[in-house]
Order: structure tokens, then sequence, then C-alpha cells
């Protein structure tokens, strides 16, 4: 069970991307095997009790030889045989040639006597980042070269898109609807934002992605080697967008494209160009985050926070946000404050990835409308706490919310958390994707604690215009309260679960609520596996892993011990 945690997110991911088309209705089994193959009650407390082990054995650093890694990125073979490497100096002419940087050879000169004098594994980590760095900048542009200037101009201004419930209406649709709508009737692909996300070869990114996130794991063992020994003042290349801070207190404001960090409490206000790959490697200390931090558009950003009591405090658009690029901030460990705007916390638009996780620390995550958890248009956003005694408080449309076939995910698995919203919220699902064919997804799930949920409406499992929303909690005494609309409520075709699994819990509402569904909506509220659960639950359940609905099939799946 080594390292589940973080294997959950990752299928829930690959899956709901690998899925673009519905199965139709198939006929449901007998009553007698409905529950066959399904997750048992020791299955899923066996799966919760694993995640404290789970959690213990996270090793985020790896070790590896830096001089084997640069030469198998590379292919500079040959460098291996010489007595004085210069993967360093040979990594930032390439970061100038594929950014058009020109400065003079005595500029360069007097910079590469500067990096001279750091150790030489260190070097040899800040090379391999640069190495990644430009991969990711030439990935980003691969994956986006089809896109005209135009093209490029209206996905900056209108990268949202919203479900129509006339279209689902058409076609009769209420005659054919039985637990899934039939995905013929969906929007074509003549929406333009639609047109534009399809013309973006997100797995190009992704890849590069992958490779990026490697190669910190990779430095960082030889990194931290220096983090107490360099104390060494800010490194800056002259064309001013490579700086390597020490262990002092650091003060970085403007555009970058690559900051480490070696320690020392430091401070960020950060104007970046969202548009290209950017990296922040900080090791340690109690640092203060302002400006767009880990803000893609079409490209690449990436924050790593390894330990330290971190402040993150920005406005709109940050903490993890992106639009049609893949944005990740990883802090590991801390107790950590993240105060954000609109779209901020795990917020995606326009088939853009966006991932927030931190692994350890009693938290707290305030934002506004659109974040914690909050994707649009096709695309996927997580926020993925791991242990703490954590505080989600946001607006609406957060905590879980997808809409315009997004999928949207919040997972928490250890500590007493609290959750406060307003409204489409705390696992909520709307619409489909126009030209895409997918359904909305929202998702919170809770795996252990005593926890608080608070809504105003639409919120705690809400489905609608064809979106499915999902609020489960897998143990744990908890307390749920809203006004309307909330606790398993569907509409409009709309699935909603509310899956509540051990613990003795408390549920208030007003009216609309409770498993209530209307106009064609499906509704499960279920509390206890230990009685019988709700039997529409089970037909739903056994359909979906049947018919490997992703991403619902893929966590029977995990959890089952397939």
């Amino acid at each position: 069970m080594k390292g589940t945690c973080i294997l959950v997110a990752v299928l829930f991911i690959v899956s709901t991307f690998g899925t673009s088309a519905y199965p139709g209705v198939s006929e449901v089994p007998e009553k007698e095997k409905i529950a066959e193959n399904m997750p048992s009650l020791e299955n899923i407390s066996l799966f919760i009790n694993s995640i404290p082990y789970a959690v213990g054995n996270i090793n985020f650093g790896m070790e590896k030889n830096i001089t084997i890694e640069l030469a198998l990125k590379t292919g500079n073979i040959n460098m291996l045989l010489e007595k004085n490497q210069s993967w360093l100096e040979n990594a930032v002419m390439d970061f100038y040639t594929i950014n058009n940087i020109n400065v003079s050879s005595n500029e360069m000169k007097k910079f590469f006597n500067k990096t001279n004098a750091l150790p030489d594994g260190l070097k040899k980590a800040i090379a391999l980042l640069i190495y990644s760095l430009n991969d990711a900048i030439l990935a980003s542009r691969d994956a986006t070269k089809n896109l005209s200037s135009d093209e490029i101009n209206f996905l900056r201004e209108n990268n949202e898109t919203q479900s129509d419930l006339l279209s689902l209406l058409k076609s009769a649709i209420m005659e054919r609807m039985v637990i899934f709508p039939d995905a013929e009737l969906f929007s074509s692909n003549a929406d333009k934002l639609s047109i534009i996300t399809q013309k973006i070869e997100m797995q190009k990114m992704t890849k590069a992605s992958f490779s990026l996130f490697q190669s910190v794991r990779y430095a960082l063992p030889e990194i931290e080697k220096y983090s107490r020994l360099y104390n060494g003042t800010v490194l800056e290349d002259p064309a001013g967008m490579i700086i390597v801070g020490g262990s002092g207190k650091d003060a970085y404001e403007g555009n970058y494209s690559l900051i480490l960090d070696l320690g020392g409490d430091d401070s960020y206000e950060i104007k970046s160009d969202s548009s290209r790959a950017t990296l922040i490697l900080d090791t340690s200390g109690n640092d203060t985050y302002h400006g767009s931090i880990a803000n893609s558009f079409l490209g690449i950003n990436m924050l790593f926070d390894i330990s330290g009591n971190d402040f993150y405090n920005s406005g709109d658009y940050s903490q993890s946000y992106s639009c049609a690029g893949i944005s990740f901030l990883l802090d590991l460990n801390g107790n950590d404050s993240y105060r954000g705007g609109n779209h901020s916390q795990g917020s995606t638009n326009a088939g853009g990835i966006a991932i927030l996780a931190d692994i350890s620390g009693d938290d707290s995550y305030t934002a506004k409308n659109y974040s914690q958890g909050f994707s649009n248009g096709n695309s996927m956003s997580i926020l993925m706490d791991i242990s703490g005694n954590d505080i989600y408080n946001a607006s609406g449309h957060v905590q879980g919310s997808a809409n315009a076939g997004g999928i949207a995910l919040l997972f928490d698995f250890l500590g007493n958390d609290t959750y406060i919203s307003t409204k489409n919220s705390q696992g909520e699902g709307e619409g489909w994707a126009n030209g895409m064919k997918k359904l909305s997804t929202g998702i919170l799930a809770d795996f252990s604690g005593n926890d608080v949920y608070r809504a105003d409406e639409f919120s705690q499992g809400f489905g609608q215009i064809a979106g499915v929303g999902i609020l489960a909690d897998f143990s744990g005494n908890d307390n749920y309260f809203s006004i309307n609309s909330s606790q398993a409520c569907s509409k409009f075709f709309g699935i909603a679960f509310l899956l509540d699994i051990i613990g003795n819990n408390s549920y208030e509402s007003k009216s609309f609520s409770k498993g209530y569904e209307y106009y064609g909506g499906m509704s499960v509220m279920a509390d206890g596996a230990g009685s019988p659960l709700n039997e529409k639950l089970w037909e739903i359940l056994q359909y979906i892993s049947k018919n490997k609905v992703a991403p619902i099939s893929t966590f029977l799946g995990i959890i089952e011990g397939d």
C-alpha cells in the first residue's frame, strides 16, 4: 500500500482523460448479484487504515547519479569523458538559444566565473533542472503550434463554456434517459472553444511536465546537501531569467523562468510570463508568496516548496490555475496558509490541468469563486491534502465543482477537517463539454476524521444537466448542514451521491435535499456500509464498475485490491 494516496489521485486523473465515450444502458443484474465483486466494508476499512502508513513512507526526493541523468537527457555521452564537464554552461546557452536571448560574451564569462565557484554536485543538479525546463518550453510550443494568433487571443478572452439545457432536451431525451444520457444528443464540434482546445496536443505538455517533475525529484537530494552550506549571495544570469539563492532571507521580484532557493525565510513577488515553462524550487524556510504563483496559459508552470510554514497570498488566477496548460503547486511539509481570489487553488479552464497538493501539516485554504478544485470545459483540477486538520473556506463553484465537461477533485486523506462554502460546491457537477461528449464530474472525497460540512445550496452531492456530483466521506463522525437543494440532490437528468461509509453522522437541511430528485434527476444518499445500502446505489455502482465508467470505476478497483 506504499504510496496509495498519490496512486489514487494519479489513477483518477489518467482514467478520466482516457474516457471520451459513454456506454449505453445495460441490463442491471439480479438483486442477489448486485453487490457481487463490489468493495466490501473490510476492504474499505483496510484502505483507510493504510493511509497513515503510506503518508509516513512518502519520499519525494530520489537518489540518482546526476551525471548519468544529464547524459541520458542530453544524449551527450562524450561529456562523461571530459575532465571539466560543462553541463551547466551548455544548459544555460541552450536556454538562451531557445528563448532568443542575446547577451555579450563578456557578460557570459563573468557569470560562468561565478557558477564555477559552486560545488560540482550543485552545478550538475542546476543543469538538470535547466535542461528539463528547456524541454518543457519546447514541448509547450510544439503542443500549441497549430493555434493561430487569433485563436490564442480568443482563448485568452473566452476560456469558459457553458452547457445548454435546451440542447439536452432536444430529440425527446426524456424518453431515452436511464442512468447516463445518449452521447449522440450532445452538442456538435461546431463550438469554437471546443475546436480550439482540440488543436492543443496536451499529451506533449503532460509528458514534458512529468519529465520536469522527475528531474526535480532527482536533483533535490543533491541540492539539499548544500542547503545549509551554501550561504553565498544570490546568483543571477545576465538575462535575469535564472536565479539561485542561498540559505539567507532572499526577496524575489519580477519575471523569472527558474528560481532555485537553498533555504531561509524568503519572499516572492512573481510576475511570471504564464505562456512559457517556469519552475520555482524552494528547499526550506517559512516563505511568503505573492503574485502570479503557479499560473499557466498554454504553458507549464510548477512551484515546489519542500519545508516550512508558508504563506501563499495572491489574487485571481493563481495558486495552481491553468488555461489550456499545466500548473502544479506542491508543498511537502509545514502548517501552511493559502489565500486566493477567484480561479485559484486548483482551478482550470479550456482543457487545462491544475494540481495543488499539500502533503502534511494543519493547513487553511481561503478563496472566492471557481476555486479549491474547480474545472470547466473538458479540463481537470485537483486539490489534494494528505494529512493535518485543515480548513477550506470559499464561495461558489468550489471544493470539487465541475461544469461543461470538467473533472474537479478535492481529496483530503487524514485529519479533522472543515469545509465552508456558499453554493455549487462540495461535490457538484453540471453539464458536459460542448463537442467533447463528456460528463462533468465534481468530487469531494474525505477519507478519515471527524469532519464538518457547511454550504447554502446546490452542494454536498449535487448534479444537474447531466452532470455528476459526489460527496464521499469514508470514516469519522461527521456533521452536514445545508439550506436547500443539497445532500444528494439532482435535477435535469443530473446524478448526485452523498455517501458516508463509517461513523455516527448528523444531517441538517431545509428543503429539496437528502436524496431529492426532480426533472429526471437521480440521487443516492447512503449513511453506513454495515447495513444494507440503498438498492439504487448498488445498481449504479455495479453499472459503473461493469462498464468501466471513469473516474469512479478506477477508484472502486483500487479499494477492491485489483
